[in-house]
């Protein structure tokens, strides 16, 4: 019996598994899946566990207006002399800072998709629990990348593959782990 974890940064439809248990080895073949999208379809039937890491539902304010209810659209606030005065400064800031540094600050500000996929994963005990029962982690999408390279340094025993087609050479012994 082999154990595949697929890790996915979209949501996946519960034909993508069956076709992943038709390729990869049939009825013996044991799915679990570390995704940060919801399934688009229930795959209670084909995954035995669906580990959702993405982020939590936000709630609907309980202040909302009813559907009927007519409301103005918002309005902008006037600009002022301070909306004027931060463009300047950010100007020279621009002007002043060098490129590398803002490159930096940016860096740090925006985190990518992919990266924050990776902390999330690293910082979940489920998810690591599930990369140890695997045989393999297949990575099926380009948003999980990163966290399979992780993962795969983290888990030097572990064989982790890109794309269905790696996964079933190796799983037919075409590539070592």
């Amino acid at each position: 019996m082999t154990n595949v974890l697929i890790v996915a940064r979209n949501g996946l439809p519960a034909s993508y598994f069956r076709k992943v248990r038709h390729e990869l080895g049939g009825p013996d073949l044991v799915i679990d899946a570390l995704v940060w999208s919801p399934p688009w379809e229930p795959v209670d039937d084909v995954v035995r566990r669906y580990e959702l890491i993405g982020p939590e539902e936000e709630s609907i304010p309980d202040s909302a207006p009813p559907g009927d209810a007519r409301t103005e659209p918002p309005t902008m606030p006037p600009i002022t002399g301070l909306a004027r005065i931060r463009a300047g400064v950010k100007r020279r800031v621009v002007r002043r800072v060098p490129r590398r540094v803002r490159a930096g600050l940016r860096r740090r500000k925006a985190q990518s998709a992919s990266r924050t996929f990776w902390k999330r994963v690293r910082s979940t005990a489920a998810a690591h629990q599930l990369v140890r029962e695997a045989d393999l982690v297949l990575v099926v999408d380009a948003g999980a990348v990163r966290t399979g390279w992780h993962l795969a340094r983290r888990y030097p025993d572990r064989s982790v593959v890109f794309g269905l087609p790696a996964a079933a050479v190796h799983l037919k012994g075409g590539i070592p782990g």
